[in-house]
């Protein structure tokens, strides 16, 4: 069945109920402004990524744009889908949409997206909420090496979202999440950079270091990734 078809039906299948959190960053958490309104952290989203998908010529400002190549199998088209219609301006954002094209990159093998459907089930982002199915996806994407869902991993486990507290696996995610974020920045990626720095800033697997923090974060400026640039 194509995407659009699908999203024409999504009113059956999902709705915008449960408590509303918005932002991989992070995110994720989370990299997008937040509305928060249980107790815990903020979710994490990963932040989106700068170039655009080679298979597919989509663009996050038009995320309409990238559902002709999810439909065709691209799971990278089907992840920037999700990353854009969540990131639509307010009044426009259609996390119902989002949650579909995540779960379909999900589906094509992307964890990016599996760990972003994560985070809308956990927080019942255009779809009914599951925290156990989140923290399965989340545990699914920190295993393929995804730094921000590593980081999610131990969020959650720190008893956030009515999920049961283990302070033990809650430590041992952030240590993973810091040691992936840092050696893939030093390979070159920006958004572990970013996913690093705010770790430093937060004092999750590492004791909060500002100034560390604050280069982190403008390394991944100066490597060309504009959200970095902005003010924090």
């Amino acid at each position: 069945m194509k995407l659009e078809l699908v999203f024409a039906a999504s009113a059956v299948f999902f709705c915008s109920c449960g408590p509303a959190k918005t932002a991989e960053t992070p995110p994720a958490a989370a990299p997008e402004p937040v509305r928060n309104d249980s107790p815990g952290p903020a979710p994490v989203i990963a932040p989106p990524s700068e170039a655009p998908a080679q298979s597919s010529k989509c663009l996050l400002r038009d995320p309409a744009t990238c559902l002709p190549g999810c439909d065709a199998g691209d799971a990278e088209a089907c992840f920037r889908a999700g990353q854009g219609f969540h990131q639509l301006p307010e009044g426009q954002r259609d996390d119902a949409k989002a949650a579909i094209a995540y779960r379909r990159g999900c589906d094509l093998g992307k964890p990016e997206a599996c760990g972003n459907l994560g985070l809308h089930l956990e927080n019942g982002w255009g779809i009914d909420r599951d925290v156990q199915k989140a923290a399965a996806l989340y545990e699914s994407a920190c295993a393929a090496e995804i730094a921000v869902q590593c980081r999610n991993v131990g969020k959650l486990n720190e008893g956030v979202s009515g999920y049961p507290r283990d302070p033990v696996k809650s430590k041992a995610a952030y240590e993973h999440a810091l040691t992936l974020a840092l050696a893939q920045c030093e390979q070159g990626q920006s958004e572990a950079c970013v996913v690093a720095g705010y770790m430093y800033r937060d004092g999750k697997g590492t004791p909060t270091d500002k100034a560390r923090a604050k280069e982190l974060v403008e390394k991944a400026c100066s490597m060309g990734y504009s959200w970095a640039c902005k003010p924090q």
